[in-house]
């Protein structure tokens, strides 16, 4: 298992609401209590992700609310992104086990023909 910051945990919540539509640009973002009740992590931890959302122009600080600022880039770049991060994840673990990309293909192809 990938150690992951709780500061990137929570970007990476943002980003598969994004990606997934239930954010949309212009919506209002999840309270700053939200993200500290949902990852148990202090108001810090909480600042520091949404400064790094925010260096990502992804979102913006309109009068002490933050707001989501997207456009069709942004989302196919956190998809990019997080997908790769993914693939990455993956291959080191199945490296950790023994196997090669090419073996770790392998139990893709065969996971995916037995998912249909």
């Amino acid at each position: 298992m990938v150690y992951t910051p709780i500061e990137d945990e929570m970007v990476d919540f943002v980003a598969r609401e994004i990606i997934s539509k239930k954010l949309k640009d212009g919506d209002k973002l999840y309270s700053l209590r939200f993200f500290t009740n949902r990852f148990k992590a202090g108001p810090a931890y909480v600042k520091r992700a949404m400064a790094m959302l925010e260096d990502r122009g992804l979102i913006r600080l309109v009068d002490g609310e933050y707001y989501l600022s997207l456009d069709d880039r942004k989302i196919d770049a956190l998809k990019e992104n997080l997908a790769n991060r993914i693939i990455n994840d993956f291959l080191n673990q199945m490296g950790q086990i023994g196997l090669d990309t090419g073996e770790a293909l392998t139990y893709l192809e065969r996971r995916s023909r037995a998912n249909g």
